[in-house]
Formats: C-alpha cells, sequence, structure tokens
C-alpha cells in the first residue's frame, strides 16, 4: 500500500535499519486501510494484529475498539476475549501478546497491520488464528510499497504459501489518507 503522508515517506528515506522497517510498519495510512477492510467484511469477526504499542493505541482510538496488549490486565484480556467467543464483540486489536500463550478465539478475518516481517513462526500463529475446519477465512497482510516491510512480508507469505495456504498479492492504489 502506498504510504499515508508524506512526512512517514521522507523519514523512512533517511532512516536506517531497524527504524526504517518500524516507520513502514507504522504507516499512518494503515489505519484507513483497515478501515476500508473491515466495511469490506461487515459481518467478519476480525483480529487486526500489530507489532507496535503506540500504533495499536492508534488503531484503537480510530476504531472504538479495545486493544490488547501487554500492559492490559489479565483479568480485562479474559473478559474481552470471552466476549469475541461469544458474538458479543466482533472485533480485536492485538499486539505480540496474541502471538502464542493466549487462547484466541477464531477470527473469519485477521488484518495483519503490522508483524509479518517477524519470524516465520510468528506469520503461522497469525495466519492460524483464521484457521477454520471449513476454510474461507481471509488473512490481509498491509505492507508499505516499496520497503523492506514489503520485501519482508512478501517472504513470509510465501513460506505460508508452501505451507498450503492460497495466497494472492493485491496491490492498494486507493489514496491511503
Amino acid at each position: 500500500m502506498p504510504w499515508g503522508d508524506d512526512e512517514q515517506a521522507n523519514a523512512y528515506g533517511s532512516a536506517d535499519g531497524r527504524e526504517k522497517y518500524r516507520i513502514a510498519a507504522k504507516n499512518r495510512g494503515k489505519i484507513n486501510e483497515v478501515r476500508y477492510l473491515l466495511s469490506a467484511h461487515p459481518d467478519a469477526k476480525a483480529l487486526v494484529f500489530v507489532d507496535y504499542l503506540e500504533q495499536g493505541r492508534e488503531l484503537s482510538d480510530a476504531l472504538e475498539v479495545p486493544f490488547l496488549s501487554g500492559e492490559t490486565p489479565h483479568y480485562e484480556r479474559r473478559r474481552l476475549l470471552d466476549e469475541f467467543r461469544r458474538d458479543e464483540r466482533d472485533l480485536l486489536i492485538i499486539s505480540r501478546v496474541g502471538d502464542e500463550g493466549i487462547d484466541l478465539p477464531t477470527a473469519d478475518l485477521a488484518i495483519v497491520a503490522s508483524g509479518l516481517g517477524g519470524s516465520r513462526r510468528q506469520g503461522t500463529q497469525r495466519a492460524g488464528r483464521t484457521m477454520r475446519p471449513a476454510g474461507g477465512a481471509l488473512v490481509y497482510v498491509l505492507a508499505t510499497r516499496g520497503t523492506r516491510e514489503e520485501d519482508f512480508a512478501r517472504k513470509q507469505l510465501q513460506h505460508l504459501g508452501r505451507k498450503g495456504m492460497t495466497i494472492r498479492e493485491q496491490t492498494v492504489e486507493r489514496d491511503a489518507e
């Protein structure tokens, strides 16, 4: 997807190493893209995954839904996940705390706003959160065009494709703002 604003694109151009990946991962245009994808699947039970707490809080505020992270008290996490399982809640934003060690409910839709550039295990865990026996679940991976994040995401998706997932790459042309 394109950059959400020129300021971040310029910062990416002058950054080094992991900072480049962080800037691309936190592309502000992803907020509107997540909104768009959720509106395209209005009846889906969705999980939105992020790697960065600041990004999770921004998405949480923009979408007016809870953000589960390591900072979320255990009792609150349990309550929100139970509500999701009972169909009382159809959307949660989740940090790396959801990758392993927490019993996440299965969803119809997963949107990886950042984080598929991590390990293969992390990517497999996140994609697996939508695996239902009947199939038909969707996983969207948002990556900023022309960045290291895009390269990492493509490699991760190729790995998932070798594991049997159907992968289709699509370029977002709409304005991210």
